[in-house]
């Protein structure tokens, strides 16, 4: 069976979610990772590095509205999401609900 959590708006409060996290197989964090004030890149690397640090095979991270670093600094975006190799970054989403 796939261990799947999904975490979202945790505007920069990620240390308070360790332990709530169980690990598993893949981390779905689906954006706001930052506050409104806390755009600065030492903010977001700092939110990545936690976020990798998981215990999860993958993370899949979607940028949210509050997260304007990603959406106005696609260069800076993609050389700072090489550092973390287990973080797979997308701009949208799709999801289909198989019942």
């Amino acid at each position: 069976m796939l261990k799947v959590t999904t975490i979202s708006d945790i505007h920069g409060k990620h240390e308070k979610l360790d332990q709530y996290l169980p690990g598993g197989d893949v981390l779905f964090c689906t954006g706001d990772i930052t506050a409104r004030n806390k755009q600065s890149l030492d903010d977001i690397y700092e939110v990545l590095l936690w976020m990798n640090k998981q215990n999860y095979k993958r993370i899949v991270f979607i940028a949210g509205n509050h997260d304007y670093f990603f959406q106005h600094n696609k260069l800076q975006t993609r050389q700072l999401l090489t550092r973390f190799k287990k973080i797979t970054y997308s701009t949208y989403c799709i999801v289909h609900t198989v019942s």
